[in-house]
């Protein structure tokens, strides 16, 4: 089965059924091994479509410059094990809690934090006045890459662009944008741990975090 992104939906009683077992998936689902083509790896990532909601795809034709407001965060798994995403939506509350609430110190709220990006390929994340970082992009079928210049290169982060419900979504490693929040923060200078965030990151296997932004 391909690879695909898929946004962690609800499916906390999924994780509660027991092993993760094809037949013990299709069971739970109403499904029926019954298939015209594909493998059983297919039959099973199909369902996960049907439960998770629609599998993301990277964007080609949003244009990118100009000023976008900060949504919320953005959370989704990418991985070739359809029932890795099953397992890692059970994480998807505690995750957004502990997420939100550091970016949040970061200086990212939604609504009130703006991301600008130009023509000439500079951009900017802002917070009211104050500037939380700067430097430069490229965006190409679908795949953006931010750099911070020569001080700050290890928060340097490439990413997919995708379709979000209001505007688009920018997906990361979620331990490079980890890696990105930590920065921004002592740029405010808030003061707060990552470790429980860490720890929780660690647990899903192609994690990928971001920003949801919509002008």
């Amino acid at each position: 089965m391909k690879k695909m992104i898929l946004i962690l939906g609800a499916s906390l009683m999924l994780a509660s059924c027991g092993p993760f077992t094809q037949n013990a998936l299709l069971e739970t689902t109403g499904g029926t091994q019954t298939q015209t083509g594909g493998s059983g790896s297919d039959a099973v990532g199909n369902v996960l479509d049907a439960i998770l909601g629609t599998v993301l795809s990277k964007t080609t034709t949003v244009s990118l410059p100009g000023t976008w407001t900060y949504n919320g965060l953005s959370t989704a798994v990418e991985t070739d094990n359809a029932l890795t995403t099953i397992a890692a939506s059970a994480y998807k509350k505690d995750l957004e809690k502990k997420a939100n609430a550091y970016l949040e110190k970061a200086g990212l709220k939604p609504g009130v934090a703006t991301f600008t990006f130009t023509q000439e390929g500079a951009f900017s994340i802002n917070t009211g006045s104050k500037q939380i970082a700067a430097g430069t992009y490229t965006f190409s079928k679908g795949e953006i890459a931010l750099k911070f210049g020569q001080l700050y290169n290890y928060l340097n982060m490439n990413g997919k662009v995708v379709n979000g419900a209001s505007g688009i979504q920018l997906l990361f490693d979620a331990s490079s944008f980890l890696n990105f929040a930590t920065g921004a923060l002592k740029t405010v200078g808030g003061s707060a741990s990552s470790s429980a965030l860490g720890t929780l990151i660690d647990q899903i296997t192609g994690l990928q975090l971001g920003m949801e932004l919509k002008k």
